[in-house]
């Protein structure tokens, strides 16, 4: 018998990442914000950009976007993926490099 688990929240929490790569010439870097709350919808997933003003690059979104999915598909505390959730893009930190 297969049982499919899941993951999912029930609260609201903001969350950082960082992604830093030196490969000769110009780094990369990018810090950014996300808000992750439950998503009461039904809906598996939901991704909010609430960046404007040009803050970020839009070439830049999607790859926030893909980064998260990836992150929900392998689940966060059993490796089961994650259901129900709502992630907004919410600021970053400033760089030098390159990446955003």
């Amino acid at each position: 018998m297969y049982i499919p688990y899941r993951e999912t929240i029930r609260g609201t929490v903001t969350a950082e990442g960082k992604h830093k790569k030196q490969s000769g010439g110009h780094g990369q870097f990018g810090h950014v914000f996300l808000e992750i709350e439950p998503l009461l919808t039904g809906e598996p997933f939901e991704f909010v950009d609430a960046i404007f003003g040009g803050a970020v690059p839009r070439q830049y979104i999607p790859a926030v976007e893909k980064g998260v999915r990836e992150t929900l598909e392998k689940g966060l505390l059993a490796g089961y993926p994650m259901i129900n959730v709502k992630v907004t893009f919410k600021r970053r930190l400033l760089s030098s490099c390159r990446f955003f």
